[in-house]
């Protein structure tokens, strides 16, 4: 889009592009940017059909890797909060699913008791939800008890975990981080199923003599 022009009518050519103006140039380009020059007379016609100059490839790139960047914040953002649904809601048993077909249903005054493929409707609990979690990271307390930990969902564009400590769901994508609070009832589910989880790996580590 171009800037506005610095008018002089002691001088004949004017950048398009940053309005510097000159007298005589021996080339029509400016020296300042880079852009193209153009008569005055061609100005004060009011820019009627003057092609505008087309960004450089730099302008570009930066104007991509910023739409980029934007792209991939709304995505983080999206998927923490819709995984933070997810868990408040199976926190308070407002979550129905088909163990057949993998439909999800929500409390309404008629919910059906079956799924459209004919399989029975059960209530998600969080163990479920967090009964395949790619990886855990537990802080332990001098006495050997758990004292939080985190619980990873997805580990690869974007890391998303859950925060027993902080009460969030952090999700993390090249250098965009975002965090969303959960319930304190979530937490404390999620807290008894990263206890459950640690008790057993301890149990393991015991019987292989580690």
């Amino acid at each position: 889009m171009p800037v506005e022009i610095k008018e002089n009518r002691n001088r004949g050519w004017v950048c398009y592009n940053c309005g510097e103006s000159y007298e005589s140039p021996s080339i029509k380009i400016c020296v300042m940017c880079g852009g193209n020059l153009l008569e005055q007379s061609e100005l004060d016609f009011g820019f009627q059909n003057v092609p505008v100059e087309e960004p450089n490839a730099e302008n570009t790139l930066k104007q991509k890797g910023y739409s980029e960047m934007k792209d991939t914040r709304k995505e983080l953002e999206k998927e923490c909060r819709e995984i933070k649904d997810e868990i408040e809601r199976i926190a308070i048993g407002e979550i129905w699913y088909c163990g057949e077909c993998g439909t999800k249903e929500y409390p309404s005054e008629h919910l059906p008791q079956n799924c459209d493929c004919g399989a029975y409707l059960e209530q998600s609990h969080m163990r479920d939800y967090f009964d395949e979690i790619l990886d855990a990271e537990y802080t332990i307390a001098a006495n050997g008890e758990l004292k939080s930990g985190k619980m990873y969902l997805t580990l690869n564009s974007p890391k998303i975990w859950v925060d027993t400590a902080t009460r969030e769901v952090v999700g993390h994508w090249g250098e965009e981080r975002f965090e969303v609070h959960l319930s304190q009832d979530a937490v404390a589910d999620i807290y008894e199923i990263l206890k459950a989880k640690y008790t057993d790996l301890v149990s393991n580590l015991k019987m292989k003599g580690v």
